[in-house]
């Protein structure tokens, strides 16, 4: 016995399953009759495999279990030519035709049973028409479904229309979606060149949150940014390609644009020259810095897609490299003994102090990986940084219950309304734990909060970019 092509397509690549032999995959030689068969074509208008690399097909029965242990296979994912997948099937012996369910999913979101989790996996499931001679049916994945889980069970899956749930529709033969074509996956091009000392961020889609993250986070949900993944659709901006200054900084004290920031023990304004991150600066200070050279504050999307590398959503600005001590300024806050790789170099002790802008290895990727007009720097590390959003759970009510949130930015927070609302802010300091350098990591504090391992950086919106 041996799998084969649908005879009436020969030029189709096709995929069949080796396990598909327990449905009665026809057998014989190539002159033989075409027998009833499925030439079943998946197809997805999702930016691949930024949203999918992996790809879970499985064949169940009309009461949504497996029709045998091995009715299941996993494709990866690779890019926009992995699409259509096409396979050919043939009836079962005897019973009603099959469903066929697909789930395109990203390999982080896989569950503990070895599944795709709900997290923005698109599942879809169709049922198999009585197959005459070659009948081809297609099964399209709809990004607009991402997130919402067909029922095999209860024999229901998303209506890409409508995001409610329908009955299991019949398969048909049909083209429905190419690759990349959902218009919310698209890219947003900045409309000019950005001002000098800033990159240009281009706008699009990206999963803002962590569903897993590093085992140190576990059990911190959203102080770190264990939370669930949300769709965010952004405006292109231009971001500062450093944190901001002591030099731009006393240019706008002279300009008596703003107030210096504190001084004292550490605070690098009355400390050291005008290379270094300013620092030992309040949210309010932050604000109006930006504000007096025509910005504002990254949100904490912004920031979280730009330190990410933008849809690629790369655990650390430089990608994936776990040396965080060799990258970028971190863990300097604590003795040589409890931290030595980061505190100590060619047998020297560091200070305990941020270095000048820009002179470690903390930089996003290339900018023809990145997409972005040029590398952002000590987003990782070297001083926190204020964003523009109060703190709020990315499932609590400052967010919206939008399928895609457009510009998301937090304006105030469930609390005592008494108080400051609390500010988010984003990146590890020169004196924090390295594990708090993902891009992903999220905490908040009291704005009037003011210490030597903040500072900030600014952007500039295009378009539909959020005021605070």
């Amino acid at each position: 016995m041996r799998l084969r092509r649908p005879v009436a397509a020969p030029a189709l690549p096709t995929l069949a399953f080796a396990l598909i032999a327990a449905l009665g995959v026809a057998c014989g030689g190539a002159t033989a009759e075409p027998q009833a068969q499925w030439v079943v074509r998946i197809e997805t208008d999702a930016p691949v495999p930024a949203l999918g690399d992996r790809l879970l097909v499985e064949l169940l029965d009309a009461q949504g279990r497996s029709l045998c242990a091995a009715c299941r296979r996993v494709f990866d994912i690779e890019g926009t030519g992995s699409f259509p997948l096409t396979f050919g099937l043939a009836p079962p012996a005897e019973g009603s035709p099959p469903l066929v369910r697909a789930r395109l999913f990203r390999t982080r979101n896989t569950a503990e049973d070895g599944l795709p989790s709900e997290a923005l996996t698109l599942d879809a499931l169709g049922r198999l028409p009585t197959a005459r001679g070659v009948t081809r049916v297609t099964l399209p994945l709809f990004a607009a479904c991402a997130g919402m889980p067909a029922d095999a069970r209860a024999a229901t899956t998303c209506d890409a229309a409508t995001g409610a749930r329908r009955p299991v529709p019949e398969l048909s033969d049909g083209t429905y979606a190419e690759p990349g074509s959902w218009p919310l996956g698209e890219d947003l091009p900045c409309p000019e060149a950005p001002p000098a000392g800033m990159v240009c961020v281009p706008g699009g889609l990206f999963a803002q949150g962590e569903t897993k993250g590093h085992p140190s986070l576990v059990g911190l949900q959203d102080e770190v940014g264990i939370t669930p993944e949300r769709l965010v659709r952004l405006s292109p901006f231009a971001m500062d390609a450093t944190e901001v200054t002591v030099g731009t900084m006393r240019g706008l004290v002279r300009a008596k644009l703003v107030d210096a920031p504190m001084t004292g023990p550490g605070c690098t304004y009355s400390e050291l020259g005008d290379e270094y991150p300013v620092n030992c600066v309040t949210y309010e200070q932050a604000t109006k810095a930006c504000a007096a050279r025509g910005l504002r504050l990254p949100t904490e999307a912004e920031w979280e897609f730009t330190a990410g590398n933008r849809a690629r959503e790369t655990p650390f600005p430089w990608g994936h490299d776990l040396d965080l001590c060799q990258r970028t300024v971190v863990g300097r806050g604590v003795s040589a003994s409890e931290n030595r790789d980061c505190l100590v170099r060619d047998g020297v002790v560091l200070p305990s102090r941020p270095e000048p802008v820009g002179t470690s290895r903390d930089e996003t990727l290339d900018p023809a990986l990145s997409g972005m007009s040029g590398r952002v720097r000590d987003l990782a590390g070297n001083v926190r940084e204020w964003t523009l959003d109060a703190v709020g759970s990315y499932a609590g009510t400052c967010r919206t219950a939008a399928h895609v949130q457009r510009d998301p930015l937090c304006t105030s927070a469930d609390q005592d309304a008494s108080t400051p609302t609390p500010r988010t802010f984003r990146g590890a300091s020169f004196r924090d734990a390295p594990v708090l350098a993902y891009a992903y990591r999220r905490a908040g504090v009291d704005p009037r909060y003011y210490a030597k391992d903040f500072g900030f950086r600014c952007v500039k919106s295009y378009g539909g970019a959020p005021k605070p």
